[in-house]
């Protein structure tokens, strides 16, 4: 359950990611209960601090599908598994999100890309910097589906250049991931929903919030909203 009322305007740091998921929660007795025995089961197949991020990356997706469809219309079906192909995922027909912690080391290499003029300056980021654009990624992908936001493609053009820029790199970086997901998976079912529209743009929104996330160091409930509902159309100078 969320806390109110939530203080929209201030900022905190990455680095307390945690308390901050911990400070605007408030568990209920009957989840923490189920997430406890779930943790001791996880315990015989994953190390503890995987374990622990897993949760925090869980929990964060959580409150930030709460400030996009509020407390009605939360997505409370959520799960946490210890093997799978990807680190985190929305399943738009079962409506619910998975973190999977045998993944979870992925956020320990995870970069930005920041847009200086002509030049592409790489950036590497911490794992809460890297759980917050994951989170963003996924919750996106439940808008896309339930509220049928307006999509950047690869043809979009805004009337904001850094965005332009953005997306014309995103362009380059997407098909390289969609090379890198081929080879280790070998799953061409999966290469084909890569080519889809939603992952393009659930892609460019968690990548350009990463880059401003690393330029502004720290974040607030504003900013993690405005990029959930990024519009080109509405887009932000």
């Amino acid at each position: 359950m969320i806390m109110a009322p939530l203080n929209y305007k201030k900022d905190f740091y990455p680095e307390d990611l945690s308390k901050f998921i911990k400070d605007v929660t408030e568990p209920d007795e009957e989840l923490v209960e189920s997430c406890k025995e779930c943790f001791d089961f996880l315990q015989n197949y994953c190390p503890i601090e995987d374990i622990k991020r897993s949760f925090l990356l869980l929990d964060t997706i959580y409150f930030l599908d709460y400030l996009a469809f509020g407390e009605e219309a939360s997505c409370f079906d959520r799960y946490i598994t210890a093997k799978g192909m990807f680190v985190a995922s929305y399943d738009f027909r079962m409506d619910n999100y998975g973190v999977c912690v045998s993944q979870i080391s992925q956020t320990n290499d995870v970069d930005a890309y920041l847009i200086r003029g002509e030049d592409i300056i790489v950036s590497s980021v911490s794992p809460e910097e890297a759980i917050l654009s994951i989170a963003i990624h996924e919750v996106r992908h439940r808008l896309q589906h339930k509220k049928r936001v307006r999509m950047f493609n690869k043809a979009t053009k805004t009337r904001n250049q850094d965005i332009n820029r953005y997306l014309l790199h995103r362009k380059h970086i997407f098909n390289e991931d969609k090379k890198r997901i081929y080879k280790r998976t070998r799953s061409k079912v999966l290469r084909s929903n890569l080519n889809n529209g939603i992952e393009f743009d659930a892609s460019f929104v968690d990548g350009y919030f990463l880059a401003e996330l690393v330029k502004k160091k720290s974040f607030n409930i504003d900013m993690l909203k405005a990029f959930l509902f990024l519009d080109p159309i509405r887009v932000f100078g």
